[in-house]
């Protein structure tokens, strides 16, 4: 950003310098709209050129912060995620999710990571699915019922759905076993190597410009 404010800086002087050159005579030839054009693309350039760098900083931040990295959601676990209905604010909301889930009658994680969320800000940009292990169960992954099919390409159909179901059956047992960020927008998510509170609170500070 400093380097960026000093070439602008640079730019405008030589730009004072050279309006009071042209009309106190001492360019005649020159071709101020010429020089316009190119003091245009300098600075849009400069521009771009800082974009780019403060996008690729923000991506390497994500991407480092303390050796976690934003994991693609799979492709067949998003089609399961959507045959399903069960999952729609985890995959398909507008903000990121918290999801993990908890012995039953233990919500001591929950309710310290809840009140952290209201008291920090945060809660603009996470939603928080906390489970008891008896609601996830119920309401896991929906259920699959298998069908005689007619024909080959309904059997390969059959088949690929029932396929789909066990992948986001093991993706969803895997994320509750510690704790899940969810980007549904970039059908991202992050994982927490331990369900430890200082190592997720610092997490979700970084990742809240992800």
């Amino acid at each position: 950003m400093k380097l960026f404010k000093d070439v602008l800086s640079y730019v405008v002087i030589v730009a004072l310098f050279a309006v009071a050159g042209y009309h106190a005579g001492l360019f005649n030839n020159f071709n101020f709209s010429g020089f316009q054009n190119s003091l245009k693309s300098a600075s849009y350039n400069v521009s771009n050129s800082n974009n780019k760098l403060m996008a690729k900083q923000n991506t390497q931040s994500t991407q480092q912060v303390r050796g976690y990295k934003p994991n693609n959601i799979p492709d067949e676990v998003i089609m399961a995620a959507q045959a399903s209905k069960n999952w729609d604010n985890l995959f398909f909301g507008h903000k990121k999710v918290i999801f993990y889930i908890y012995d039953d009658g233990n919500t001591a994680f929950r309710d310290v990571l809840t009140k952290y969320l209201s008291d920090t800000g945060l809660n603009r940009y996470y939603d928080l699915m906390a489970l008891s292990k008896q609601s996830y169960k119920a309401n896991s992954v929906g259920s699959y019922t298998t069908k005689i099919c007619n024909s080959i390409e309904e059997c390969v159909q059959v088949r690929n759905k029932a396929a789909n179901h066990t992948l986001l059956t093991n993706f969803m047992d895997k994320c509750a076993k510690t704790v899940c960020v969810f980007n549904p927008k970039k059908e991202q998510y992050v994982t927490l190597r331990e369900r430890k509170f200082s190592e997720l609170k610092n997490l979700l500070s970084i990742l809240k410009t992800w």
